[in-house]
């Protein structure tokens, strides 16, 4: 009997894998937002691509709470000259989006789901990325870390 209910076990998480996998390969529409997140009085903007022409470009924009506080249609636009691997691309304008908080956009006649992004004021990636310039350019120099203010500007002696 263990060995029955074992392998109907089996035969079950075997079936949900697959499912899975199915579901995975069949998202043909990708969305891909800023991950830095966007300021809220500037323009804002989403690229959605796909292998097949979307049908129905409208979209949603939903914030934590599961509201939907934006909806849209996305607008056809040329494929990237940049190698585009895809040959559909659709822009989506967020930009009237100008309340802080974390969203993410759907676009539900394709099922396709955008990561989470945020609208407010950036993170401080700036500094993390001005700290790795200047050790690739000029490496650390311990007896040098007393004469730069905050912002990583040199000091007068």
């Amino acid at each position: 009997m263990n060995i029955i209910r074992t392998l109907k076990h089996l035969s079950l998480a075997a079936t949900f894998v697959s499912l899975v996998a199915v579901g995975i390969a069949a998202q043909a529409v990708h969305i891909r937002v800023n991950q830095a997140g966007y300021l809220p009085n500037d323009k804002k903007a989403a690229l959605a691509f796909s292998d097949k022409p979307l049908t129905d470009t409208r979209f949603v924009v939903i914030n934590n709470a599961g509201t939907i506080v934006l909806r849209g249609k996305a607008r056809k636009i040329a494929p990237p000259e940049w190698g585009p691997a895809f040959p559909h691309y659709y822009e989506i304008d967020i930009s009237r989006l100008d309340s802080a908080g974390t969203y993410r956009i759907e676009i539900p006649s394709a099922s396709a789901v955008s990561r989470e992004f945020h609208v407010g004021q950036y993170p401080g990636y700036h500094e993390d990325l001005l700290f790795f310039m200047r050790q690739q350019r000029c490496g650390y120099q311990r007896h040098r870390v007393a004469q730069y203010d905050m912002r990583g500007a040199l000091c007068a002696d």
